[in-house]
């Protein structure tokens, strides 16, 4: 089975991007209204890095800065894996488990961000199969 063969594939193209100039604050407020773990950094329309849940607690909350005075830029990650519509579910799944990834971009041929895959996503695909 193939990544876009996957319901959350459809389902997750309404994917959060923000410009890497985005303070923190305004990145968190608007995941939490969505309620979503992260956020696609960019740069112009270029992925630039991506930053989680676990980044804002890390890089924020644990080092007590506040987060209306730093950027997305400053705490993104921007060396990451992606994955691509056609990428098989379970190398998706080995590759997400030995890099320890919550959450992968799938890009389009352009290297645009066309969806996200969680690990909830294979949890609810095994959920599905059972």
């Amino acid at each position: 089975m193939q990544i876009k063969d996957m319901e959350a594939f459809g389902k997750n193209q309404d994917v959060l991007s923000m410009d890497k100039t985005t303070t923190v604050l305004d990145a968190a407020k608007e995941m939490d209204q969505r309620n979503i773990g992260s956020v696609i950094v960019t740069e112009g329309k270029m992925l630039a890095g991506i930053v989680t849940e676990r980044d804002l607690l890390r890089r924020i909350v644990a080092k007590n800065i506040g987060p209306g005075n730093v950027t997305l830029e400053d705490i993104m990650t921007s060396k990451i894996e992606v994955l691509t519509p056609d990428d098989k579910v379970l190398e998706a799944m080995q590759l997400m488990a030995n890099g320890n990834f919550r959450h992968m971009p799938i890009v389009g041929e352009y290297g645009e961000v066309v969806s996200m895959l969680s690990q909830r996503d294979f949890l609810d695909l095994q959920k599905a199969a059972s």
